[in-house]
């Protein structure tokens, strides 16, 4: 490991294996299955665990709880729409924690090619996109709305921002960690954790004012921002949401090109997604 770990991060579990001393963040499963070859023993991301953290305003690697802005590993071709940034998956971090993930996590630090890589980049809040269908925590991972941008960490600043928020960040840790382990108490409590945010998240559904929308979540739970509020969008985002649900395309190739024909004014928006190549894509 090159970078050394904030020291809230003490108390996770090690990879083992191939990274015996990355430690497992509060997202992941963290223990090895002996029954896969190496290269997928690794622990992985876990949608439960990641939604969990997420709808309880806790930090996705370490797992305490936000006292300021979050941020995340935001994919560089993420569309914006109405001050919102979704990406599916991506947990909220401290800053601390998305930097060290950034220098140390095998799977974000090793992307081939620089237009590949997430930024780090800070927002006020986020919450949890509904669409049509009633989302579940331990379905397909949640797509999380972030909004109110902040700052953006170039590639270039990582580690001197990084050893900067050692001294700056400021994650809650007088309250308990939040963290399952891989055995029956803590799959246990994790189903717990799952039922009752599939209740939140149906009251979320039932309750929006439009689709697609995102319910608020952290800093303060309740309330909406319609992705439809914008005229120019409106059309963008329902044939966003049809192609979506006849997980026919690709979605973000689809939601860039079907932006960039409302940009330009255009109400062909069926034909322009009809051009993109079909693709399966997990939702």
């Amino acid at each position: 490991m090159k970078y050394s770990e904030p020291r809230w991060l003490s108390g996770l579990p090690r990879w083992g294996g191939r990274f015996p001393l990355l430690p497992s963040p509060a997202g992941n499963t963290n223990t090895p299955s002996a029954r896969k070859p190496d290269s997928e023993q690794d622990p992985r991301a876990d949608a439960r665990r990641i939604a969990a953290l997420a709808m309880r305003g806790c930090c996705s690697v370490c797992g305490y709880p936000f006292t300021a802005a979050v941020w995340c590993h935001m994919p560089p071709d993420v569309v914006e729409a109405n001050g919102v940034r979704v990406a599916q998956g991506v947990g909220p971090m401290h800053l601390s924690c998305a930097l060290f993930s950034s220098l140390s996590c095998p799977w974000v630090s090793s992307r081939p090619k620089a237009g590949e890589v997430p930024v780090v980049t800070g927002f006020a809040g986020y919450g949890v996109m509904l669409g049509g269908r009633h989302p579940e925590p331990s379905g397909t991972p949640l797509r999380f709305g972030y909004f109110d941008a902040v700052e953006r960490v170039p590639h270039t600043d990582l580690r001197r921002r990084y050893e900067q928020s050692l001294v700056t960040d400021e994650p809650d840790t007088a309250q308990p960690r939040l963290w399952w382990g891989d055995d029956v108490e803590g799959e246990q409590r994790l189903a717990q954790c799952c039922a009752e945010d599939s209740r939140t998240l149906r009251e979320m559904h039932d309750t929006a004012p439009a689709f697609p929308s995102v319910a608020r979540v952290w800093p303060a739970s309740g309330g909406h921002i319609d992705l439809t509020a914008d005229p120019k969008l409106r059309a963008v985002a329902r044939a966003a949401l049809a192609a979506a649900a006849a997980n026919r395309h690709n979605v973000q190739d689809m939601a860039k090109a079907v932006m960039a024909a409302a940009a330009a004014g255009r109400r062909s928006l069926v034909r322009d997604v009809s051009r993109i190549p079909e693709r399966t894509v997990a939702l």
